[in-house]
């Protein structure tokens, strides 16, 4: 399911909150910021599907606690569950930006 994700599926979700729920059952909302086109490009005889560009998505979460890199269910409205690999890529007063990659 994850290899069908693409930057068009989530655009419409900017804004939208996301429940990232963790193995000791803490559930964290995060809203997605941010939805766009990467510069990523794969290597040359990558697996990467010819039918996908590659894109990022950014969400910010509460500022505590930090969640560790890793692969997470994140609960949407509309989406439903999605199992995201989300790293936390800074943080400030308005919280944790986590970001997921998709090439």
């Amino acid at each position: 399911m994850i290899e069908t994700l693409t930057l068009a599926q989530f655009t419409p979700h900017l804004d939208t909150e996301f429940i990232c729920r963790t193995p000791d059952g803490g559930a964290y909302p995060l809203r997605l910021t941010e939805a766009e086109a990467s510069a990523v490009q794969a290597r040359k005889g990558s697996r990467q599907t010819e039918t996908r560009e590659a894109f990022s998505l950014l969400f910010l979460g509460p500022q505590n606690p930090v969640l560790p890199q890793n692969i997470y269910p994140l609960d949407h409205a509309e989406l439903g569950t999605l199992p995201l690999f989300i790293v936390p890529i800074g943080r400030d007063d308005e919280g944790t930006l986590y970001q997921a990659i998709f090439n």
